[in-house]
Formats: C-alpha cells, structure tokens, sequence
C-alpha cells in the first residue's frame, strides 16, 4: 500500500522500460490506469496519483511486479 511516496524500487530495472500502473479495486481486481515510460517518470506519476487517490496498487515492468 502506497502512503506518500514509493520510497525505493528494486535494483535492476532499467530507467526507460515502460511501466504500468494498476489500482486495486475494491472487489480485488486490478485496473490499468497509466503505462508511462522511464523510471523517473513512473515514480512522480504514483506518487501523484497516491496522493490524489489513496489505495493499493502495483506497478509492472518486464516481469517485475512490485
């Protein structure tokens, strides 16, 4: 669950891989709410979205799912 900010990603993944976002729902599903390209990007777009929206959600990139 997401507070204020992400506050580290895992070592690894590449700074211009394209990310989806999802948000959990409330009956557990996921829904896709952005694919943004580049880590930095990622990182202020949840972070926005976090504060404008509170909830779980998961981030998606070539396989890593944090």
């Amino acid at each position: 669950m997401l507070h204020e900010k992400i506050r580290s990603f895992p070592t690894g993944l590449k700074a211009n891989s394209t990310f989806d976002i999802f948000k959990r729902l409330p009956d557990g599903n996921f829904a896709c709410i952005a694919a943004v390209r580049g880590l930095g990007d990622v990182k202020r777009r949840v972070n926005r979205v976090a504060k404008q929206n509170a909830g779980q959600y998961l981030i998606h990139s070539q396989g890593f799912v944090f």
